[in-house]
């Protein structure tokens, strides 16, 4: 009876189907007939990604302390298998230049540009890249991830000639091609993620030169930009508040910069519904962004979510931080998401005194927040008890769809077996949840966090703190109040490089672990 409903449903319901299953799952069903074929193509290839370079390019990468000194190369056949991999990509996109009907289908291209030999990248990637991307005349998202190779300039040009509808790029923050890419317009979205090997402060703080400053790209399209993320002091590059006014969701890693900035941009941007902000040491010790907060409380009213990173080695100042946070946060009764992503000022702490422990100060916030589904927490103890647990049980949201808690607990004392399936237990609407206990304390392993989750979970990831793991889920057998069981697993490629689409389209849960890559990492 099954079988005969199933295949008495119309192209277009199962087009729907299709279109929520994960990546892999759809791959699949080009395999699975001709109908499913060719209903799946065109979501298939929606987003295509290329790969310049292996997997693990990547972990050599983020060992890199100097991003001056020359990388690693790798064995004789890991060379080999960078050429391999090189010449595959070559192939693909000369098949997509040469198939006009393939080519239409792809909305959004992803270069990971990770190469570790850079003789493995031939002089002839930029040919095959340029005359696909002159074919792709319904390109709207356009990605470049990583420095080796960098971006051609003739590949922005190809994006130009091609006429395609592009309204999004995703590029290096330093980038030799910064004046070409300034030639796109209509651009709503502008991502500037830092390189993969440069993270020394000297780099991040310094000047750029005319021709790769970001201020070019975003001047050029302030009338239609509406997504900015930026790695960097957005000041020092002199971009005037007034081309981001029309901005709804704004992201800075690093300020580093003139707060007065900041300021503008609370006083001038009423609209933002996002926020992110990434404090640095600098940013922290001089208190910029902790008197913004202070002295604007009422300010973006309309804002629904954000999300504040620091990695604190000043406590007193983190602190400060957190109480200005949390009293401005006490206005936005519209927020939906919510990433506190604070280190450093809790790990030698116990008891439930705010005065000595500000993110308990955090966790008697979220109540007051009617509209909250998506929650990121950072939450570390000296001694976890029962009464921490109750602290946590009673103040995270019972109608949470999506939950990332990072855990670092040196000692338990009097915290009973179960007490964690008991706290997942009572959240029934999750369907994405991410833990990582550093210290195995509390959630020891990925199958013992999977046996306690709701069933309702969809997307499962775990961690300790060297490893993580990622897998979408199937419900566990029928007659079980919670458990799920593992269906196909994430790749390395996807851990280090995921974007809305590896998440099967669901945009909170990607803004759930955007800037928390360290606890993403295979």
């Amino acid at each position: 009876m099954m079988r005969h409903i199933l295949s008495t449903l119309p192209p277009e319901l199962w087009s729907r189907i299709i279109e929520q299953l994960p990546p892999l799952e759809r791959q699949a069903c080009l395999s699975v007939s001709r109908m499913f074929h060719d209903l799946s193509m065109p979501l298939v290839f929606s987003h295509v990604h290329i790969t310049y370079g292996i997997p693990s390019d990547c972990k050599l990468l983020s060992k890199i302390v100097n991003p001056h000194d020359s990388p690693p190369l790798g064995k004789a056949n890991i060379r080999t298998e960078r050429a391999r991999a090189a010449k595959a990509t070559s192939e693909f996109l000369q098949y997509v230049a040469a198939t006009p009907e393939l080519a239409r289908m792809v909305k959004t291209l992803s270069v990971r540009a990770i190469s570790l030999s850079p003789e493995s990248v031939d002089c002839g990637f930029q040919a095959d890249l340029v005359n696909a991307l002159k074919a792709l005349t319904n390109l709207q998202s356009f990605h470049w991830r990583g420095n080796s190779p960098y971006i051609p300039e003739a590949a922005i040009d190809a994006i130009i000639e091609s006429g395609a509808p592009l309204t999004e790029v995703v590029i290096p923050l330093w980038n030799p091609a910064a004046t070409a890419l300034s030639r796109l317009k209509n651009l709503q979205a502008i991502w500037m993620p830092i390189d993969l090997n440069i993270e020394l402060p000297e780099e991040r703080i310094r000047e750029p030169s005319s021709k790769e400053n970001p201020r070019i790209i975003i001047q050029a399209n302030a009338e239609t930009l509406r997504v900015l993320s930026v790695h960097g002091p957005v000041s020092r590059w002199k971009v005037p508040v007034e081309s981001l006014v029309n901005l709804t969701e704004f992201e800075c890693i690093w300020f580093d910069g003139d707060f007065s900035f900041l300021a503008s941009l609370f006083d001038q941007c009423a609209q933002l519904r996002s926020l992110t902000l990434g404090v640095g040491p600098e940013d922290l010790l001089r208190g910029g962004i902790t008197a913004v907060l202070r002295s604007r409380p009422s300010s973006l009213p309309l804002l629904t979510a954000f999300k504040i990173s620091l990695d604190s080695f000043n406590r007193s100042h983190a602190v400060a931080l957190v109480r200005a946070m949390t009293a401005f946060l006490a206005t936005k009764a519209s927020l939906r998401r919510l990433d506190v992503n604070i280190t450093g000022i809790d790990e030698k702490a116990h008891g439930l005194d705010p005065a000595k422990c500000p993110s308990v100060e955090v966790l008697q916030l979220l109540p007051s927040l009617p509209e909250l589904e998506v929650l990121g927490l950072y939450f570390s103890r000296m001694f976890f008890t029962t009464a921490d647990f109750d602290l946590l049980n009673e103040s995270i949201p019972l109608g949470l769809t999506a939950l990332f808690l990072n855990l670092k607990i040196r000692k338990i004392y009097d915290v009973r077996p179960g007490l964690f399936a008991d706290f997942f237990k009572k959240r029934k609407r999750l369907q994405y949840l991410q833990i990582v206990d550093e210290g195995q304390k509390l959630v020891e392993s990925f199958d013992e966090l999977r046996t306690m989750c709701p069933r309702t979970v969809e997307l499962i990831g775990y961690g300790n703190g060297h490893s993580n793991k990622m897998h979408w889920t199937v419900p566990n057998v029928a007659g079980q109040e919670h458990g799920v069981e593992l269906a196909s697993a994430w790749s390395d490629m996807q851990l280090w490089f995921h974007t809305v689409d590896d998440f099967a389209g669901h945009e909170d849960w990607e803004w759930l672990v955007r800037h928390r890559d360290s606890d993403l990492m295979p």
